[in-house]
């Protein structure tokens, strides 16, 4: 019984003793870096600077890698079947949304091993500039009041749950106008076919700012810089509600502990510098995390679940 004992102590000694050599000889090639949509997007300019700066820490580069298709499916499950060495990453948005969205989808907290939350960035209802209703007193009487003609715009499924939760807790009426993209539905604002919208702000913030589109409030608890006019729900007198679009990076299953700490470290060193920080805020209309641990971004996981589940009950929606 003994000898049992002391040969589990051994191999379990082995496999550590294991795990801390290769934790301290990684890497030793280049990393790739998982992103589920095509290029452009917020996730890659937040990614970039980010992967940089981690390149020059670890001694290898990180190649950024697209593979889109699903909702971003496509790329999580890859990374779910790839080698747990740390040398495989996903980088993933709206990860909790992803199992609401597809059956099919990946829950990243159950099926890959969490490294870092990134940054984030809050959803804007956003509203086109000519509308005549400029605060959300007056958009909930002109709802009322003709509550057929306001319409909404949406390029993707979330887009259409943030709004029908945002509509719930103001007592907003408006009709759902589906566009096969989010740029579509902003395009169409511009054009005067649709009279709201969602998404983060980084590519409605040209429009905002020459006021083709009105930002009528920002989905978190605190105001965002770059639109400070926007009011917080609660500031709207709603309750608090936060719904965006969080980015991090997720590891295989079975990666060993000691290459994902070494990677969040770096993750965390890289958001402490000023400059990688601005180019996220400037290129990406993100905000840095302030917690970039693989806990922090659970956590956020967590919190993402639940609203998301919400929003999902109440606008009665199934994940196909």
């Amino acid at each position: 019984m003994k000898k049992s004992i002391v040969k589990c102590w051994l191999v379990l000694l082995a496999l550590v003793c294991a795990g801390l050599a290769q934790a301290q000889t990684y890497p030793q090639r280049p990393i790739r870096m998982v992103i589920g949509f095509p290029p452009g997007t917020i996730l890659d300019g937040v990614a970039r600077p980010v992967a940089e700066e981690m390149s020059k820490k670890l001694g290898q580069p990180i190649v950024i890698e697209f593979k889109p298709g699903a909702g971003s499916t496509i790329g999580a499950k890859f990374v779910v079947a790839a080698e747990p060495d740390g040398y495989t990453l996903l980088f993933s948005a709206a990860s909790a949304v992803l199992p609401v969205l597809n059956a099919n989808g990946v829950d990243s907290a159950r099926e890959l091993v969490s490294v870092a939350h990134v940054a984030s960035a809050p959803f804007f209802v956003l509203a086109r500039g000519d509308l005549p209703a400029s605060t959300l007193p007056e958009l909930i009487a002109y709802s009322k009041a003709q509550p057929d003609r306001l319409t909404h715009g949406v390029g993707t499924a979330s887009a259409e749950l943030v709004m029908q939760m945002f509509k719930s807790r103001a007592g907003i009426q408006s009709r759902s106008i589906p566009y096969k993209s989010s740029v579509q539905a902003l395009q169409a604002m511009l054009a005067g076919e649709i009279d709201l919208s969602t998404g983060t702000v980084s590519a409605f913030l040209p429009h905002i700012q020459t006021g083709r589109v009105r930002a009528v409030a920002v989905l978190s608890d605190q105001r965002s810089p770059l639109v400070p006019s926007a009011l917080t729900p609660v500031e709207l007198g709603l309750p608090s509600l936060e719904m965006g679009t969080n980015l991090g990076i997720w590891a295989p299953p079975g990666t060993p502990r000691e290459i994902v700490q070494r990677l969040a470290a770096e993750v965390k060193a890289a958001l402490a510098l000023p400059t990688v920080a601005e180019r996220i805020r400037k290129g990406a209309a993100a905000e840095p995390s302030a917690n970039p641990s693989p806990e922090g971004q659970l956590r956020v996981y967590e919190m993402e679940t639940r609203v998301w589940g919400e929003a999902a009950k109440l606008a009665n929606f199934k994940a196909p």
